[in-house]
């Protein structure tokens, strides 16, 4: 879509349907590429009513580029009239001052939002004055897609919540594709950009995106309900005893935590026990694009005044960031270095070269290390000291590969198993409910046919086909995750379900037929359909929401406005919604860390919650299929063994164990290393 096929009037007025921002601004940030607002007074709040808009250009990945201008007073201007070299310092304080004391009174979703644009760099906000001191006063509006057509507006109206809402504004508009019109359009670009560029002769313009970071940054480590939505600032015991582990061991170490008792927070303020000491800059790896933004939030609270760079697929511009980072270095004007990479991105030769300009000492963090396969003596060489990060080092009752990981970060300093972490009170004690349903005919037979095809990747008990092997493991895994009757019993399932809020689903990756629509949907789309015929208020989290759209979803979950969330794996790893209550498992692997990561992201605490429940559909075979039935019951019990009812449920394994003539160990083991879904750039 472009800008032609929307509805261009010619002018707007900020009252009744066809509003400014409604009729007009909303419907063209949805395919706008680039932004560009020149205002006399902008208000932040403006993005509650544009937030729709704000949401699809963050997701076209577009930017806003924003002009506005201080309000001088005498005292302002006598200060500038002394000295000239003063002037670029008192207008951004005043700046500042306006600005402090506006987004002070902004509520939690706006500020976050807020401050992600700035720090995604979607928004940059530059202010101006004139010669004479005046305040700049234009109001200009430029819209440009991606497919180079332009809408421009200009009148009465100020980027605020006010001018767009309250007052009675009117904007007159021009478009590049109209006849007549082209010459406008050109003419408020070129002024534009003249004010961006700093070559307008008549007016100054200075930049304020660092200001405005840190001007953020101080307002929001004061909310205590936004520190609160992260994982806690203030550390318990055990955080600090970890932190104390890894410092006798010569900041090195491997920290094994269960998932939901605070290890990033236990890391990051690992990384300040070591920079209170020393100058150093400080790596942080994690697998998936969605957890170095996490992380990222995380730390600009840690260090408000640190230059943060982020390294993945999504800032192409990372490599040039760092460039200038240590050049400014060289000249003393630099910040404190931290730089969060995914683990792919951190593996290029092209980060391994810009690293090395760096001559400080470097700390390595690698969250979900068990993802990180490079122990190369590069690393050794580069990073004088390294923090590992997991909940689940081992794959299952194996222990060979997880210790020579832990070794590589110099060996294991700290274990907090979710044993302890449970029976200490750091995770919220849980119920367990698996909910039976059957095999068809049809299940078994592919479940079958998938089996004879992992037979006929070995040979002699060797593997000769690694990727066939692949396929077919994940294939026959997929017949047990989408296994028929739990599409058709899915009401009874449901039904199954006490909680009626903050609910999290998880379903599978397939595709199903629906026969009421007569379309093929994504198990994710059914399962959310359903969700809301049984009157929960559902929505989708899934890695194809953006970071804006994430805190939406989050907040709006928290506050019960969302009463159920339908995922597939984006919540195993790195996710922090503490207020789940209960999770519906529709759909499972044979996957350990899968099972103990979903496990630890129900059970964080989270103000009156005093316990979760996990509802899990196990699929069971005919008895013959002994194979398929020690697949659900490792599940089954891995989730029974530690939960509050286990008792009933360990007597009923042990019935069912019966019936296929299998034994604990043969459902107790998992050793699934290698089809491990791959990790982001």
């Amino acid at each position: 879509m472009n800008y032609k096929d929307l509805n261009i009037n010619h002018s707007y007025i900020s009252y009744g349907e066809d509003n400014i921002t409604a009729a007009l601004i909303v419907p063209a940030l949805k395919c706008t590429k680039l932004y560009r607002r020149s205002v006399g007074f902008f208000s932040s709040s403006v993005f509650e009513l544009i937030m729709d808009g704000i949401t699809n250009l963050v997701r076209n990945k577009g930017k806003i580029e924003l002009i506005a201008s201080p309000k001088l007073n005498e005292e302002d201007i006598n200060a500038i009239n002394s000295g000239y070299d003063e002037k670029a310092k008192i207008v951004s304080e005043r700046f500042s001052k306006e600005f402090v004391e506006e987004i002070s009174k902004f509520g939690d979703k706006e500020l976050i939002l807020l401050a992600e644009l700035i720090a995604r760099d979607i928004l940059n906000i530059k202010i101006a004055v004139t010669n004479q001191n005046g305040m700049y006063h234009d109001k200009l509006g430029i819209l440009e897609d991606f497919e180079g057509n332009n809408i421009v507006f200009y009148g009465s109206s100020n980027s605020s919540k006010t001018g767009y809402r309250d007052n009675y504004e009117k904007i007159r508009v021009v478009n590049s594709w109209t006849h007549g019109q082209e010459e406008s359009v050109r003419d408020e670009i070129d002024e534009f950009e003249s004010l961006w560029n700093a070559t307008n002769p008549y007016v100054n313009v200075y930049e304020f995106r660092e200001s405005a970071t840190k001007n953020l940054l101080e307002i929001i480590s004061k909310r205590k309900n936004i520190k609160s939505s992260n994982s806690p600032i203030e550390l318990r015991d055990y955080q600090k005893e970890a932190i104390e582990a890894w410092v006798k061991n010569g900041y090195k170490g491997f920290y094994v935590m269960a998932t939901g008792t605070g290890k990033t927070w236990t890391a990051i303020f690992s990384a300040k026990r070591l920079l209170e000491i020393k100058n150093v800059d400080v790596v942080i790896c994690a697998p998936y694009k969605h957890l170095v933004k996490q992380w990222s939030e995380d730390v600009r609270l840690a260090f408000p005044d640190a230059k943060i760079i982020l390294v993945s697929s999504e800032n192409p511009s990372w490599e040039q960031d760092i460039k200038q980072e240590i050049i400014r270095r060289k000249y003393g004007n630099a910040y404190r270095l931290i730089i969060i990479s995914t683990i792919k991105s951190f593996g290029k030769d092209r980060f391994k070269n810009v690293i090395k300009k760096s001559k400080n000492e470097k700390l390595l963090i690698i969250d979900e290390a068990h993802r990180f396969k490079d122990k190369s003596e590069y690393l050794k060489n580069t990073y004088s000291f390294m923090l590992g990060l997991s909940a689940t080092p081992f794959s299952g009752k194996s222990s060979r590969s997880g210790k020579e990981l832990m070794d590589f970060f110099g060996g294991q300093v700290f274990n907090l198993p979710i044993e302890e972490a449970l029976e200490k009170g750091f995770l919220v004690p849980y119920n367990y409910y698996p909910i039976f349903v059957n095999t068809t005919e049809k299940d078994e037979i592919n479940f079958k046919r998938y089996t004879q095809m992992i037979l006929s990747c070995f040979r002699n008990g060797i593997c000769i086909d690694p990727e066939g092997l692949n396929i077919a493991i994940r294939g026959r895994l997929r017949c047990i995750s989408m296994a028929e009757e739990k599409q058709t019993k899915i009401d009874d399932i449901l039904s199954s379900v006490k909680e009626r809020d903050h609910v999290v689903v998880y379903c599978g990756d397939g595709k199903l037929y629906d026969s009421n629509s007569g379309e093929e949907l994504r198990h994710i789309q059914s399962i959310k359909r359903i969700l809301s015929r049984h009157e929960y208020k559902p929505s989708q989290f899934t890695a194809k929401e953006n970071m804006l759209e994430r805190m939406q979803l989050v907040s709006a979950f928290n506050k019960g406005e969302i009463t159920a969330l339908a995922a597939i794996r984006c919540l195993d790893e790195g996710i922090n919604i503490p207020s789940i209550k209960s999770a519906l498992i529709l759909s499972s692997n044979d996957d350990y860390r899968e099972f103990v990561q979903r496990r630890g992201r129900i059970l964080r605490k989270y103000e009156e919650k005093k316990e979760a429940n996990i509802y899990d559909v196990v699929v069971l075979p005919s008895c013959d299929n002994a194979s398929w039935a020690s697949i659900e019951f490792r599940r089954y019990y891995e989730y029974a063994k530690l939960a509050q009812n286990s008792g009933g449920l360990l007597d009923e394994l042990d019935r069912l164990c019966l019936e296929y003539n299998l034994n604990l160990a043969d459902i107790d083991v998992f050793e699934y290393d290698d089809f491990e879904v791959d990790t982001d750039e």
